[in-house]
């Protein structure tokens, strides 16, 4: 261990500056800044914590997905790993766990991704690239402080599955798939394109072959057996409820649209433009390197065509960037492995340096807020929100508008504004700042309110500036 240590210790520095790092802006954009929301961040904190008392009955925050719709902590992609946060709930229940979790993994895919990178190509300083690139990645920041994914357990273990391959380790390539799978059902496809990899180009056959069979049996029980039993009434929303808008509502639409009506897929995939913006800055942060990864191509492929080929949660795409990220590294990885001079790889190297931070500088990302003196002031509507917070009853019913509720979810009843519902008490905060009243508008939580207080049901009992606080009468 002390020889790993002294042998890669700019990578482990690497590591602890940027969960740190992480976990610092992820703190202050919550608690400050009011930058993380009710969907996914509240939605996770209440079900968590549901859980760490053995509850695992359905969220009260609706729209998650759609309106009709409430789910519970196994309804949602079935994430297991959210378990073991349950139990750091037990002992403290802060929503600080979700924080701690997300950004540790996060700065452990970068580890990995550095010590699959180290073995495939025998290069600390292209190692020390994939890392930088990855987590200096804005669509891989942005992921982080927008709240919280459980997808973060299932890039690490897909980075952790490619470190296995490249060490030949047959044991931890199983862990890594099984961990992948109890992450989030849409892993398992990505557990069988890897088995097609170590196949194709891995000459790991009974390996590859056993993870093919793996992923799909995984893929088909999950889908249409296990989780329409835990929820009858919605079954699996990614795969079955929502589908992928215009090129299918389920798997088997979407392959055979593939094959009959390519022209609606690719249009599906390149509009709206929004979608190639952030696939532009991904290939950015990385320098464009990924392209060359032929070896990787059939997880590209699949991982870019299912996020960019979703039309219904076109809002939601960013949220796989630990994925997609993952994968561009992997695929950067196998072109590094192409050039065995070491000037060659000095180049690439300091190409992806390059990258990594003109990506950042151009496309601002969120750890630049170390930069801004404002960063660092508490400004006078933060303090008001958390002097409505500590006028409410821990055990009241509260709607409030998207910015506040991961502020107020540990609780069991909590609607996201203008869902009112048998709250008790109302919370807002009506400056109109983006993403505060998702998946409303800022016109429709003003007019709802002015009607609440007109017909009398709810009367003032805290007003400074935007923030206000309305309790039943």
């Amino acid at each position: 261990m002390k020889k790993i240590f002294k042998d890669h210790i700019v990578a482990i520095f690497l590591f602890l500056f940027f969960f740190v790092a992480y976990f610092f802006v992820l703190v202050i954009k919550h608690d400050v800044q009011f930058q993380t929301f009710g969907l996914d961040l509240g939605f996770y904190d209440q079900i968590i914590h549901k859980a760490s008392d053995l509850d695992f009955s359905k969220s009260t925050i609706a729209e998650v997905v759609d309106i009709n719709y409430y789910l519970s902590f196994f309804e949602n992609d079935f994430h297991l790993p959210l378990l073991a946060i349950a139990l750091f709930y037990k002992l403290w229940p802060s929503i600080y766990w979700i924080f701690f979790s997300q950004t540790l993994f996060s700065a452990l895919i970068g580890l990995l991704l550095y010590f699959a990178a180290f073995k495939k190509t025998g290069s600390k300083f292209f190692a020390l690239a994939i890392m930088f690139a990855t987590l200096l990645s804005v669509p891989f920041q942005h992921v982080i402080f927008d709240g919280f994914t459980p997808e973060v357990f299932g890039a690490f273990f897909l980075a952790l599955c490619f470190l296995s391959i490249f060490l030949k380790s047959k044991p931890l390539i199983y862990l890594s798939a099984l961990g992948m799978v109890i992450s989030k059902v849409e892993f398992s496809p990505i557990v069988f394109l890897v088995g097609i990899i170590l196949i194709l180009f891995e000459k790991q056959l009974k390996t590859g072959f056993v993870l093919m069979i793996f992923g799909a049996f995984s893929f088909i029980f999950l889908v249409y057996f296990l989780n329409p039993l835990i929820s009858p009434d919605y079954q699996n929303y990614a795969h079955l409820s929502l589908g992928y808008g215009q090129i299918g509502q389920n798997p088997v639409q979407v392959i055979v649209n593939i094959f009959t009506k390519p022209l609606l897929v690719l249009d599906a995939v390149i509009n709206p433009a929004i979608k190639l913006n952030y696939l532009f800055q991904q290939l950015f942060s990385f320098g464009f390197l990924p392209i060359g990864g032929i070896f990787s191509w059939p997880l590209l492929g699949y991982e870019l065509f299912t996020r960019m080929g979703n039309n219904v949660m076109i809002a939601k795409w960013p949220l796989h960037s630990y994925t997609i990220s993952t994968t561009l590294a992997i695929g950067t990885i196998y072109f590094g492995a192409y050039f065995r001079q070491k000037s060659k790889i000095v180049f690439l190297s300091l190409w992806l340096f390059v990258f990594a931070v003109l990506g950042d500088l151009f496309f601002h990302g969120p750890l630049n807020s170390f930069l801004k003196p404002s960063f660092y002031r508490v400004p006078i509507w933060a303090k008001n929100n958390h002097e409505i917070f500590s006028q409410i009853p821990k055990t009241a019913a509260v709607s409030a508008n998207n910015s506040l509720v991961p502020h107020l979810s540990q609780r069991d009843k909590i609607y996201i504004f203008p869902n009112i519902a048998d709250a008790q008490y109302v919370a807002l905060d009506l400056a109109n700042r983006p993403n505060s009243f998702t998946p409303s508008n800022f016109e429709k939580a003003q007019e709802t309110f002015l009607n609440l207080i007109q017909s009398g049901q709810f009367k003032i009992i805290y007003k400074q500036e935007n923030v206000v606080l309305l309790k039943r009468t």
